[in-house]
């Protein structure tokens, strides 16, 4: 997770060390929300999590810059130091988009380390995760039991 990739609002597609890059191209270095929540939930499951935190943060940081607290379906790849500006919106890109709805499910469940139970109706916290979560297994959703720790 290098500067010329990482912004504050998440990976770019593009090295800002690129030739090609321009982070006000659809792909040559914008910030896809969606894209980064999978990066988050892979850099999880192999066990960075210090690095899938940080990815984390900018997804939530990136949503509260926006009053319904949506997620676009890209963003421009700007990156400034001024904490007070917020991300910079591309252009034409759909608000809200149905993947980009998807990363506060993928966010929950990657900084959680939930994972589908051996049945239907449980659910197993796996592992310590971005948020220090402590392992669970054998948690029943609805008016099951909760068993572990």
């Amino acid at each position: 997770m290098q500067p010329d990739m990482l912004t504050r609002w998440g990976i770019r597609t593009l090295s800002s060390k690129m030739s090609r890059y321009n982070p006000m191209s659809y792909h040559n270095g914008s910030v896809w929300p969606h894209d980064n929540s999978l990066i988050m939930a892979g850099l999880q499951a192999y066990g960075f999590n210090d690095e899938s935190a940080t990815i984390a943060g900018a997804l939530v940081r990136l949503s509260a810059h926006d009053p319904d607290r949506r997620l676009s379906e890209l963003y421009c790849g700007f990156d400034d130091e001024d904490e007070r500006l917020g991300p910079v919106n591309y252009p034409v890109s759909c608000r809200p988009q149905a993947w980009a709805a998807g990363c506060g499910p993928m966010l929950v469940a990657t900084t959680l380390g939930l994972q589908p139970g051996e049945t239907p109706d449980s659910l197993t916290i796996s592992s310590p995760g971005a948020s220090g979560a402590r392992g669970r297994s054998g948690s029943r959703t609805g008016a099951g039991s909760s068993a572990g720790a």
